[in-house]
């Protein structure tokens, strides 16, 4: 695994060096950008070597302690990455113009983080039909026992997959409208629509941040869809599972509620209620997520528990839906006059200039 990943990142150090080749002028910005992708795959093909596994038993002693110690370094080197590019542009002043600095394409990067979401959330949606197949009941050495389709486990006891696939499903229609429906997007459409200045486009600080908290978001979709599918299979829904899917639920909302503040503007003068309430709103909502599992135990009756999450995320995305309507009238000219000067950037990245708010 350490081995792939290192030459994942090799392989984009050589895509780099050939775009260098064509490219000189950005020599500066690429060197940016292999120096830290170079430092990260030499990282893992040391990963690679040190003692794991077989070699040093199931349980987690000294011996692991190389492989873990390289294995975190290889993340941070990743995660250092992201702002190398940045601190040398607009603070060491390695790149004195703009004409030396890659230009980013704004709506293509904000549609390759909502293709990975959208992937993510299939994961939800193949939970809810996960079943094990009869031939593994009738054939112990028939590996083909887990299946997707709708249809009763045998160990599903009660529940019916009329009753369970459509809340799960639901689930996951509600994840999507609050972050594809109801969120900012770099080029918006309508002509009522008031953009705001997208996080990419704002500052290098709030792109970045807006990048980065995709992967917690990405974590929390698939394990939810992972927690969800053990009980279309045995029908169970133990205190952990319980917990650990309104946690994931949370964490979904309070990420989304963080891109809003992540975006430049948003305030009276673009949406109908202040930045300032709509994060408190989402903040009840993330409370009342979080507070469900402990009221009761749900395993004797996890639908209920479903319904009331359900019933948690429509009221959120009702609730933002009204919240981002435009608050004043679409004629007014000082509104229009905003909208022009606040328009999403969508070609570049304002990497040199100052943070705008």
């Amino acid at each position: 695994f350490a081995w792939s990943i290192a030459g994942t990142r090799g392989w984009t150090v050589l895509y780099q060096l050939y775009a260098l080749y064509y490219n000189p002028k950005y020599f500066k910005a690429i060197a940016m950008y292999i120096v830290p992708d170079l430092l990260t795959t030499l990282s893992w093909i040391i990963t690679g070597f040190m003692p794991a596994g077989e070699a040093c038993g199931d349980v987690i002693n000294s011996c692991w302690a190389p492989f873990i110690s390289f294995w975190w370094l290889s993340i941070l080197f990743d995660l250092v990455r992201f702002y190398t590019p940045m601190i040398a542009m607009r603070h060491l002043k390695l790149i004195k113009s703009r004409e030396e600095a890659i230009s980013l394409n704004i709506n293509l990067l904000a549609e390759r983080h909502e293709l990975f979401i959208i992937i993510s959330i299939g994961e939800i949606i193949a939970a809810s039909l996960a079943s094990e197949g009869a031939a593994a009941h009738d054939d112990a050495d028939t590996d083909d026992s887990h299946h997707r389709f709708l249809e009763d486990s045998h160990a599903s006891g009660t529940l019916s997959p009329f009753q369970l696939v459509p809340l799960v499903v639901l689930i996951a229609a509600l994840v999507k409208i609050s972050y594809f429906d109801v969120a900012e997007h770099p080029a918006p459409t309508g002509s009522a629509c008031r953009p705001r200045k997208h996080a990419m486009s704002a500052s290098p600080y709030r792109g970045l941040a807006w990048v980065l908290l995709h992967l917690p978001l990405n974590v929390f979709i698939v394990l939810l869809g992972a927690v969800l599918e053990p009980l279309k299979l045995h029908g169970s829904f133990p205190k952990v599972a319980q917990i650990t899917m309104c946690v994931c639920l949370a964490g979904i909302c309070a990420v989304i509620s963080a891109f809003d503040l992540l975006h430049s503007g948003g305030g009276l003068q673009l949406r109908r209620v202040s930045k300032e309430k709509r994060v408190a709103f989402h903040l009840i909502c993330v409370i009342g997520i979080c507070v469900l599992p402990t009221a009761m135990d749900y395993d004797e009756n996890p639908l209920l528990l479903l319904g009331l999450v359900n019933a948690v995320l429509a009221v959120n995305v009702v609730g933002t839906m009204y919240m981002h309507v435009p608050g004043t009238d679409p004629n007014d000219a000082a509104i229009r006059a905003m909208e022009v000067t606040s328009a999403p950037d969508t070609t570049t990245n304002k990497l040199m200039g100052a943070d705008e708010e």
